[in-house]
C-alpha cells in the first residue's frame, strides 16, 4: 500500500510537468505530437494505457503513429485494459508486419529455461516462451491443477493453488517419462477468422492472445485449427435440443464472444468461461447460436451478482467489435 501511495504521487507530479510541457508549447515547435499528453493532464488516460501507447510509438512507425495517434488515444477512453493491449497488438501488426513478424522470431529465439538449486536444495524453476509455448505450458498447468484440485476435494487434502501448480508441474515431468517415443504431440488451438472484412486478419490463440501468422506455421503439424467462418446476419449455424452447448454452436459462440459477457465487464477469455442461456431453458430458450453467450463461472453460477439484462449486441455480428483496427 505504501508502495502503490508513492506511485500516485509520482504519477500526480509527473501530470504537473506534462501540464507544464504543454503550456510551454515547445511541442509546437518542433513538431511533436501532444494528443497522449494532453488526455494524460485531463485525467482521460491512465499511465498504463500511456505505457501501451509508448510501446506502440516505436521509431520505425512514428509516421502511422502521429497518423492513428488520436484514434489510438480515443479508444484508450472507451475500452478496457485487456481489450486496448489487444487493439494496440493488432495495429502494431498491421502498421508494421515486418517489424512484427520480426518481434516473434526474436521472442522465439530468446526463449530459455533454467532450473538449478538453492542453498537449501529445493530447485528454482525460471523460464522465458514465446507466446504459443506459453499457453502451451499454461494450459496444460491449468488442466493438471483442476485435477489435482478435485482430487483434493474428494480426499480432503488441503493444499494452495500454487503448491497444485507446482506439484502439477511435477506432474507433467513425470508423465512424460511414461510417454512412448513417437507419441502424440500436445493440441494448440489457433483461431483464424474469415469472412468479415475488418476481421480477416485475425490471428489468435483461443484466450485472445494476438499472434503473427508466422509464430503459427512451426505449430501446423501439431495443432488443432478450425475454420470459423462468419456470414454477415446470418449467424445461426444449427438447432440443438440438448440441455447444454456442445459441438459446433459451442465453438461459434466461444469464437464470437471470446471473453466473459457479463455487463459488468468481466475479461476471463472463453477457454475459462461457461456457455449461458440468455433465455433460460425452462423458459423455452433453445440452445441456438443467437441464444447462447460466454459467461465465467462466477457470473454464470451467481445471476445476483450480474445484470439479468444481457449485453446487447449490434447488427452484424463481430464486424462491429470498436477493437478492429
Amino acid at each position: 500500500m505504501a508502495i502503490e501511495r508513492q506511485k500516485a504521487r509520482l504519477a500526480a507530479l509527473e501530470s504537473r510537468l506534462l501540464a507544464r510541457f504543454e503550456r510551454s508549447r515547445v511541442w509546437a515547435r518542433d513538431g511533436s505530437k501532444s494528443v497522449t499528453a494532453a488526455a494524460l493532464v485531463a485525467g482521460e488516460v491512465s499511465t498504463d494505457q500511456v505505457d501501451l501507447l509508448a510501446r506502440a510509438n516505436q521509431p520505425w512507425r512514428d509516421e502511422s503513429f502521429a497518423d492513428h495517434e488520436a484514434t489510438l488515444v480515443d479508444h484508450c477512453r472507451r475500452l478496457r485494459f485487456t481489450q486496448l493491449q489487444q487493439t494496440i497488438d493488432y495495429w502494431c501488426h498491421h502498421a508494421d508486419t515486418a517489424a512484427a513478424e520480426r518481434g516473434a522470431d526474436v521472442q522465439a529465439l530468446q526463449r530459455r529455461c533454467t532450473v538449478w538449486r538453492g542453498e537449501d536444495g529445493e530447485m528454482h524453476v525460471s523460464a522465458v516462451l514465446p507466446r504459443v509455448a506459453g499457453a502451451v505450458l499454461r494450459d496444460g498447468l491449468n488442466r493438471l491443477e483442476q485435477h489435482l484440485y478435485r482430487n483434493d476435494l474428494a480426499c480432503g487434502r488441503l493444499r494452495t493453488a500454487r503448491q497444485r501448480r507446482a506439484d502439477a508441474l511435477v506432474e507433467m515431468a513425470t508423465r512424460s517419462r511414461r510417454t512412448t517415443n513417437g507419441g502424440p504431440e500436445p493440441a494448440v488451438l489457433v483461431n483464424v477468422l474469415t469472412g468479415v472484412a475488418t476481421f480477416a486478419n485475425i490471428c489468435e490463440l483461443a484466450d485472445g492472445t494476438v499472434l503473427t501468422p508466422g509464430e503459427v506455421v512451426p505449430w501446423l503439424s501439431a495443432a488443432e485449427i478450425e475454420r470459423v467462418v462468419f456470414d454477415g446476419h446470418d449467424r445461426v449455424m444449427s438447432v440443438s435440443k440438448r440441455r447444454t452447448f456442445t459441438g459446433a454452436i459451442r465453438r461459434a459462440i466461444a469464437v464470437r464472444d471470446r471473453h466473459c459477457q457479463a455487463p459488468c465487464g468481466c475479461d476471463v477469455p472463453a477457454p475459462g468461461c461457461d456457455i449461458d442461456h440468455i433465455v433460460p431453458r425452462a423458459r423455452g430458450g433453445e440452445a441456438t447460436q443467437d441464444n447462447g453467450r460466454l459467461l465465467c463461472p462466477g457470473h454464470n453460477r451467481h445471476p445476483d451478482r450480474r445484470n439479468a439484462k444481457p449485453k446487447k449486441r449490434r447488427e452484424g455480428g463481430r464486424g462491429d467489435d470498436p477493437r478492429a483496427p
